[in-house]
C-alpha cells in the first residue's frame, strides 16, 4: 500500500509540471500568433529543451515522455476531433502541436547513442523543421487561404465584373489578352495596408509595361463612401487606381473566387486564371511575360 501511495504522490506531482508545460507552450505560440512558421520552429525547439530540462531534474528517460508527450499527444487528439466536427479549426495548428512531440522523442531516442549519430539526427532534424517552417507551411496557408496551393486554378470566365469606378460607371475587362492584377481589399484590414508599398511598386512599373494594368478593388463596408476611401489611399501616397465591388459578400466567391483579404487575382481575356498571394501572383506574371 506504501508502495502504491508513493507513486500515486509522485504522479500527481507530475501533472502540475505537465500542465505547466502546455501552458508555456500555447503562450509561446501566442507571441507568434499570425506567423505558424515560427510557431513551428519554436515549439520544435521547446519540446527538445523542455525534455532535457525535465529528464535533468528528475534522473530519468521515462519521466519525461509521461510528462510531456501524453499530455501533448491529448491535446492533439483533442484538435483532430475539432478539426472534424469543426469547419473552423484551421489546419494550420497541426504543424506547432505536432513539433513538440518530435522535440521530445527524437532525443529520448538518442540517449544512448554515440554523439556523432547525435548531431547527425539533429543535424537533420533541424533542416527538417527549417524545410517545414519556410516551405511547407507556407504552402499550407496558403492552400487555406485561397484554396490552391500555387495560386494557379482552373480559369473561369467572369459574366460580369460587378466593379465599378469612383464616378459610379461600370468598369469591364478587355478581351484582348491584356492581364490584370486585381488587389481585393477592405478599409478595416491591416494586412492590406501592409501590402500596399509593394503593390504600388507593382503599379509603378506597370505604367511603362504594354498589356498589363494593376486594380486595387475595394470591397466597401456599410456607409462607406467611394471618395473617402480613395481620399484614404491618396493622403498614405497611394496612386494605383482603385475600383469598387457593388456585388453582395457571397457573390464575390462566386464571381472571383475571393475568400478572404486580402486577396490578389489575376484576370486575363475576361477569365479568372490565378487567386493566391502578392508574392505568388508576381512569380506568375514573371513567368507570363511581364517584366517586373
Amino acid at each position: 500500500m506504501t508502495y502504491i501511495n508513493k507513486h500515486i504522490t509522485k504522479f500527481l506531482r507530475w501533472i502540475p509540471l505537465a500542465l505547466v508545460s502546455i501552458a508555456l507552450f500555447y503562450a509561446l505560440s501566442y507571441i507568434r500568433a499570425f506567423d505558424f512558421r515560427w510557431n513551428f520552429i519554436a515549439a520544435a525547439v521547446y519540446g527538445v529543451a523542455i525534455y532535457y530540462f525535465v529528464r535533468w531534474k528528475y534522473q530519468s528517460y521515462m519521466v519525461p515522455l509521461l510528462i510531456l508527450l501524453i499530455p501533448h499527444i491529448l491535446v492533439l487528439g483533442v484538435a483532430i476531433c475539432l478539426f472534424l466536427l469543426s469547419e473552423r479549426f484551421t489546419t494550420l495548428a497541426f504543424p506547432g502541436l505536432i513539433a513538440v512531440p518530435m522535440g521530445v522523442v527524437i532525443p529520448h531516442l538518442l540517449r544512448s547513442r554515440p554523439e556523432w549519430t547525435k548531431g547527425l539526427v539533429y543535424s537533420g532534424f533541424t533542416v527538417f523543421c527549417l524545410w517545414v517552417a519556410f516551405s511547407f507551411i507556407p504552402k499550407l496557408v496558403h492552400l487555406e487561404a485561397f484554396g490552391t496551393i500555387t495560386g494557379v486554378v482552373e480559369s473561369f470566365e467572369i459574366r460580369e465584373s460587378q466593379l465599378v469606378r469612383e464616378d459610379s460607371t461600370e468598369f469591364s475587362f478587355s478581351d484582348d489578352g491584356k492581364i490584370y492584377l486585381l488587389d481585393f481589399w477592405f478599409s478595416r484590414c491591416p494586412v492590406c495596408f501592409r501590402e500596399f508599398p509593394i503593390l504600388q511598386e507593382v503599379y509603378d512599373i506597370s505604367l511603362n509595361t504594354t498589356n498589363f494594368e494593376v486594380l486595387a478593388v475595394n470591397s466597401p463596408l456599410k456607409n462607406e463612401i467611394y471618395e473617402e476611401l480613395i481620399d484614404l489611399l491618396q493622403s498614405r501616397d497611394f496612386s494605383f487606381p482603385t475600383l469598387f465591388y457593388v456585388g453582395s459578400q457571397e457573390d464575390l466567391y462566386s464571381h472571383y473566387g475571393v475568400r478572404g483579404f486580402p486577396s490578389y487575382v489575376i484576370v486575363q481575356d475576361k477569365k479568372v486564371v490565378f487567386i493566391g498571394s502578392l508574392s505568388n501572383a508576381k512569380s506568375w506574371l514573371r513567368e507570363n511575360g511581364v517584366d517586373l
